[in-house]
């Protein structure tokens, strides 16, 4: 055991007994309350009553409020009958020093001929009890002493408070979360607030310097945002709370961009160290080895957290330094923390305050130009490589990484337009047309595209092209039809003239779009069969079999315009057999790949089988939604309110449209006109004037209206009700609505001419079943559970009178069912 030869102790008697289990005369008695953390105190109180568990690290960053929980654990146990101990180290400057600490506190006495490390494991050999030891992060090295202790001590158990890992053996680390926040929904309850551990602290807090602050309606907002802004960190919410005696919670809220300089003053009878955010997080930043505070500020250039492979691009620390070695003891000491990714890999973030600690750092470092720079960089390389994201195979994955990732890019968008780097703002931002489109972030992608596409200077070809095709792809969404129309022809004649031939065929097809929105028909089906026609002589890649597969939905689209309903149907099956040849689960490889199961929507409803209808929307609504197609989603729930309405479920159809009259708004695309017709039936206000057809909708409305006046003639659906109806879909969150429409409609009867017996569930089943699914593939694919396939399997053959899979996938091809 390490020894510290100028601190000898002699064990001397024991301190009296504490009166009652768990209390000791060591342990602080704070002066303010102690709010929420009961799961956090239940976790680590069990943790050490356990008989294997001798050593629990609290770990995590400053502020995080590390001392008050282990203090309170220390005032709720009961295990310890020998004492409870704590020893504040935050005022020793020496690893040397710990044991003599330690010594003091438990009153064994210096002796020059022993040392007091001895003396200490004397004194708590036959002792079953705790000992505490606070803000060990600057001690590190001390981590021995506590090994010996437990070693020679069996019965003695450790709980250490530290912004760093020790990293002792047997040690079991708690990592102490920030305070709960208040959930994202947008009608939370004053009173579900009031109990939410960040607000009911900073309530308190407030209350105390302020005894006439209240939370209300009015001030809920703002004491909200600024929970979230702090990410729940207990000392930036009690630092803000205190501020409430000379500025309300909505100008605090907004003065917190520079949160650092607000969040001070804490109380004089703490350490400097918790009167402000700044000296919290220096404090840990001052333990940090250059090599350490250079990751660290650098680390401060991304927004939203990052992953290895990109700081691994962007750092830049001394020769022979690893970044992963280095970033692990970043996290280690609390100031990044560890996430699960999108895609399974780690993702590691700051806390905000931290961040903003950082940038100060990086600002005085004079090489913030540089690292945001590398971060641009990065960014337009992760970006490229996702260009294409919605036509390949893996590109719900890709586009996930994009979302993960779409701070950072917005900065880096931001970066390369303040540095004047037209090309590059211009490769970046036609690069996330994936992103733009398919998420649902219309507004933004479009401004950032005109804002680069208006920018002077030399660009290349294919660059322009590019930007140029993303957004006419946006605008065909939000109806400006001309100018997007307009923006792909001129894309097409840029890339015929360079030569570039995937740029061509992305402008053809999207002229096309226009096209058709603008309602000519026979020159949109001429603009999707040249782009067939140029895939044809581009190689036999994975998008150029994808963008084919979207054409035939096109095209299938334009038969259904033009009343050729078996043209269609061939198209969309078409379409979907591509899908499945690429190996995409049917409707999940590219936005409109959903829409191939909207066509056979309407391709149904033109054969007036509503309920066919509506399982074919269902389940393109279950894959759009599972990509997160916004745009598909939003066309979906119009689909399936259209099924609904035609078969006279009039109440869910109304709330159905609205709410894909919400989300169409909420992304900035145009309503559909038809849902006009709708309202005029009966008697709703009109929005807005509206132009152009969702692909894969119009048909199911169109049938629908001359369907309306009766119903309503017949008192199926008021004026009144059918108005609460709409207004109660408008409301609905997105995911509530979705599970709606995918339970709407479970009693509906197979259309007449159905002579298979079999329901429109199973009838969905044994279209995958033929496709070759396990019962688990079924299941995923219509959010349904494995045993459920597993029955509807059995009643299949029980109705074909089959006894097998390859039975039944005959018959379902035999009889035209898949």
């Amino acid at each position: 055991m390490p020894t510290s030869p100028a601190h000898s102790a002699l064990p001397v008697p024991v301190p009296p007994r504490p009166t009652e289990p768990g209390e000791s005369a060591t342990l602080p008695r704070p002066l303010t309350s102690f709010v929420g953390r009961a799961r956090e105190t239940e976790a680590v109180r069990a943790l050490l009553g356990r008989d294997d568990v001798r050593l629990v690290t609290l770990t995590g960053p400053g502020g995080v409020g590390k001392t008050r929980l282990a203090q309170r654990v220390a005032e709720v146990l009961d295990g310890f009958p020998d004492g409870i101990w704590f020893v504040a180290l935050a005022p020793v400057g020496d690893s040397a020093l710990v044991a003599p600490t330690i010594a003091h506190v438990l009153g064994v006495r210096p002796h020059a001929d022993q040392p007091v490390e001895q003396g200490i494991a004397a004194f708590l050999r036959d002792r079953h009890a705790l000992l505490i030891l606070d803000n060990f992060e600057h001690v590190l090295e001390a981590g021995v002493l506590v090994a010996e202790l437990l070693a020679r001590c069996p019965a003695l158990t450790v709980l250490v408070t530290s912004r760093a890992v020790p990293r002792v053996s047997g040690e079991r680390v708690f990592a102490v979360p920030p305070l709960a926040l208040p959930e994202t929904a947008p009608c939370v309850q004053l009173d579900q607030l009031r109990v939410t551990e960040a607000v009911r602290l900073f309530t308190e807090r407030a209350t105390a310097s302020a005894s006439d602050f209240a939370l209300t309606a009015d001030n809920a907002p703002a004491v909200v945002a600024i929970c979230r802004r702090l990410d729940g960190l207990p000392l930036a919410i009690e630092l803000a709370a205190a501020r409430v005696t000379s500025i309300s919670p909505k100008l605090l809220l907004g003065r917190l961009d520079e949160s650092l300089r607000l969040l001070t003053g804490g109380p004089r009878d703490q350490p400097p160290r918790l009167r402000s955010m700044r000296d919290a997080i220096g404090w840990s930043y001052d333990l940090l080895d250059p090599d350490e505070q250079a990751l660290f500020h650098q680390l401060a250039v991304f927004v939203g957290g990052w992953t290895l492979a990109a700081v691994e691009a962007v750092a830049s620390l001394s020769p022979g330094a690893s970044v992963f070695d280095t970033l692990a003891s970043l996290i280690g000491k609390s100031l990044v923390r560890q996430e699960p990714g999108p895609d399974g890999a780690s993702r590691y973030v700051m806390l905000e305050t931290v961040r903003e600690f950082a940038l100060e750092r990086l600002a005085e470092s004079g090489e913030e130009a540089a690292i945001r720079g590398r971060h641009a960089a990065w960014c337009l390389a992760f970006a490229e490589d996702r260009d294409l994201a919605e036509f390949m195979p893996q590109g719900e994955v890709m586009l996930n990484q994009l979302e993960a990732e779409h701070a950072n890019l917005r900065v880096a968008l931001a970066w390369f337009e303040q540095d004047g780097a037209a090309a590059s703002s211009l490769q970046l931002a036609g690069s996330l047309r994936s992103l733009w489109s398919v998420r649902g972030h219309f507004h933004e992608g479009r401004d950032w595209l005109e804002r680069a596409l208006a920018h002077g200077g030399q660009v290349p070809v294919p660059v322009r092209v590019r930007a140029l095709a993303a957004l006419s792809w946006i605008l065909n969404q939000q109806k400006p039809l001309a100018r997007a129309l307009a923006l792909a022809e001129e894309g097409l004649a840029r890339a015929q003239a360079a030569g570039d031939r995937q740029g061509a065929v992305i402008c053809t097809m999207l002229a096309g779009v226009a096209v058709s929105k603008l309602g000519n028909f026979d020159r949109a089906k001429a603009r999707y069969e040249e782009a067939l026609a140029l895939l044809e002589a581009l190689d036999n890649l994975a998008w150029t079999r994808t963008v084919a597969a979207t054409l035939h939905s096109e095209l299938g689209e334009i038969a259904i315009h033009q009343g050729d309903i078996a043209r269609a149907a061939a198209c969309f099956t078409a379409a979907l057999a591509r899908q499945r040849a690429l190996g995409f689960a049917p409707g999940t490889s590219h936005p409109f790949a959903s829409h191939s199961f909207a066509g056979l929507g309407d391709v149904a409803r033109a054969k007036g089988d509503a309920v066919g209808a509506l399982r074919h929307y269902q389940t393109g609504l279950g894959f759009a939604w599972r990509y997160r197609d916004i745009r598909g989603t939003a066309n979906a729930l119009g689909g399936t309110a259209g099924a609904l309405a035609a078969m006279r479920q009039c109440l869910p159809a109304a709330r159905l449209f609205g709410a894909s009259e919400a989300l169409h708004e909420m992304i900035g695309c145009p309503f559909e006109k038809e849902t006009l017709d709708w309202q005029r039936a009966f008697g709703l206000p009109e929005p807005w004037a509206r132009e152009g057809e969702p692909f894969g909708v119009a048909q199911a409305l169109r049938d629908v209206l001359g369907e309306r006046s009766a119903l309503v003639r017949r008192g199926a659906c008021d004026t009144e009700t059918a108005a609460a109806a709409w207004s109660e879909g408008r409301a609905l969150h997105i995911e509530d609505a979705i599970v709606e429409a995918l339970a709407a409609g479970t009693d509906a009867k197979p259309a007449p001419d159905d002579h298979t017996g079999l329901t429109p569930r199973e009838l969905d089943v044994l279209r995958l079943l033929a496709d070759g699914k396990t019962d688990a593939e079924i299941a995923a694919a219509l959010f349904i559970s494995r045993r459920t396939a597993a029955t509807h399997v059995r009643h299949i053959y029980d109705k074909l009178e089959v006894t097998s899979r390859a039975a039944a996938a005959a018959y379902a091809v035999r009889h035209g069912l898949a």
